[in-house]
């Protein structure tokens, strides 16, 4: 199971109405580590709370939960798809490396 690291870096606001979001999302699988930002655009329907009273973690579930359609988050399934990708992607070397003496020390 992969695990996500959230962050807010800013918010703007029309009185006490937050109405955008700038976040960072960090997916790690514990051996690797994927990331994503983006903006958010609330919809104002549910995120009417004083601006004194909200919390990092209120406008993260807003946003978890308001890109999430038939229990599908569009920002998790993209960064664990990532994830996936990551595993499965055969590594090589670069050619101009190839050939490189490497000491023994």
């Amino acid at each position: 199971m992969n695990n996500y690291k959230w962050s807010i870096s800013k918010v703007t606001s029309e009185g006490d109405l937050i109405t955008h979001a700038y976040y960072h999302v960090e997916a790690t699988d514990g051996e690797n580590t994927v990331n994503t930002e983006g903006n958010f655009y609330f919809t104002g329907k549910d995120v009417f709370i004083p601006y004194k009273d909200v919390r990092e973690k209120t406008i993260i579930d807003w946003i978890d939960t308001e890109t999430t359609k038939d229990g599908v988050s569009s920002i998790k399934s993209r960064l664990d798809q990532q994830l996936l990708d990551l595993k499965s992607e055969k590594k090589e070397e670069f050619p101009w490396l190839a050939n490189t003496f490497k000491p023994n020390i």
